[in-house]
């Protein structure tokens, strides 16, 4: 996964961070300044957007953009209102533990108080086994090449750091001389590619892009779609025309009033449409196939699994294979038996099985000779396809009459001949 992290100094511009975000799985961002004002302006199609914005006061806020196709969701609430820091945990497709992604901003005139209960989220997130934690730490006096500090609450850090088994990956400077934004990390074969260079046009901080090793699950669509089919379309369409749009949008700037419509239509849409789960077809299984054969058939891949590692003989399998395939068989033939007796009051439900089960074998469709004349036989079928395709790119004829026996002539001839 590629990623990127960068310190925003109120990045309300959302043209510059579209085109930041294109390239990139992750982005990070620290000082956003960003409130309630910014709700419409900071969403980015394709993202899920994380934000934690200072509590109570203006200030510096984070943020987190994932890739819609990752599987992801909030870990590590936050107890500490003034620590500001936000924890995504994202799936991994294999056993080797999800991937722990924190940012966090710190200031540099912090408390002490603060900068403790940091630590113990710290503490807290170092557990997990794959952990990334980027930001601001606003630590300047730390020398990184031999992890030393003249300042207390630096020495607090770097204590954190060790007794957890924390490493940071950055070693050049990201403001000025000094390294203030840093990637701490449990496994540093998790990072690669390390670039530090450039930034944004309202930032003095440089922009730090590395990629993460790392196999992520794509998340699962749980999307609930209007279900039309049972609309109350009158009672939507009272309840639209009950609200004084002149007297609501009279002297409202767009945004707000892009906002006012929206809540107006979406209350009615709620109280009139209702909702139903997307179906697919690939979570719909036979009908045949009850929860508990499929149990059984699960059994029967493991112990698979087990012959191919050694681990099952041969003769194990194939009687567990055989007990299996003739459950299969039976719950099949049953099935057909109910279908057959309550056909009179389940009709659809025996077409549906019946259209199912029905095999169309697919041949070559008639065809027109140069004469005009539809050709139907097999022989002269083939003869109209090698006449048509192209000869100069093929040394011998893609398709060859096969050479017929006596009976196949006769046959052929006579069917000629009606």
């Amino acid at each position: 996964m590629k990623c990127l992290y960068t310190t925003g100094c109120n990045t309300g511009h959302k043209q510059e961070a579209t085109m930041l975000l294109e390239s990139y799985d992750i982005v990070t961002i620290t000082e956003t300044w960003w409130d309630e004002s910014y709700d419409w302006s900071v969403a980015i199609e394709g993202y899920k957007l994380f934000r934690r914005d200072r509590q109570g006061r203006s200030g510096r806020a984070v943020a987190l953009y994932v890739k819609e196709w990752i599987e992801c969701k909030m870990s590590l609430k936050n107890s500490q209102e003034e620590v500001e820091s936000l924890w995504v945990g994202i799936r991994d497709r294999g056993n080797k533990g999800n991937l722990l992604v924190g940012v966090y901003y710190r200031l540099p005139y912090e408390g002490q108080p603060i900068d403790e209960a940091f630590l113990l989220q710290l503490q807290e997130a170092s557990h997990s086994k794959a952990l990334v934690l980027l930001g601001d730490f606003n630590h300047p006096n730390i020398c990184w090449k031999s992890n030393t500090t003249s300042c207390r609450q630096s020495m607090r850090f770097l204590e954190c750091l060790n007794n957890n088994f924390l490493r940071q990956e950055i070693n050049s400077p990201t403001q000025g001389d000094a390294i203030l934004d840093l990637i701490v990390t449990k496994a540093s074969e998790l990072i690669r590619d390390v670039k530090i260079g450039g930034s944004l046009s309202c930032s003095d901080h440089a922009l730090v892009e590395f990629t993460v090793l790392r196999h992520t699950c794509q998340s699962r669509s749980m999307v609930r779609t209007l279900n039309f089919r049972k609309a109350n379309l009158q009672l939507f369409k009272e309840l639209v025309n009950r609200s004084p749009w002149e007297m609501v949008l009279r002297d409202k700037r767009t945004e707000r009033r892009w906002e006012i419509f929206k809540d107006s239509f979406h209350r009615p849409q709620d109280l009139s449409i209702p909702r139903c789960n997307k179906s697919s077809k690939k979570e719909k299984r036979p009908a045949r196939l009850s929860r508990d054969l499929l149990v059984k058939l699960k059994g029967k891949k493991e112990l698979h699994r087990q012959f191919k590692q050694d681990q099952a003989s041969w003769e194990e399998y194939r009687g567990v294979t055989q007990l299996y395939r003739d459950h299969v068989r039976k719950a099949k033939a049953q099935l057909e038996l109910n279908l057959a007796r309550d056909v009179k009051s389940n009709k659809k439900g025996f077409c549906r099985y019946v259209s199912q089960r029905r095999k169309v074998k697919e041949s070559v469709p008639s065809l027109i000779s140069k004469n005009g004349k539809p050709v139907t036989t097999v022989k002269e079928k083939a003869e109209v396809l090698n006449n048509f395709l192209p000869q100069s790119s093929m040394p011998t004829p893609l398709l060859k009459p096969p050479e017929l026996k006596d009976q196949e002539k006769t046959g052929y001839e006579s069917e000629e001949q009606h």
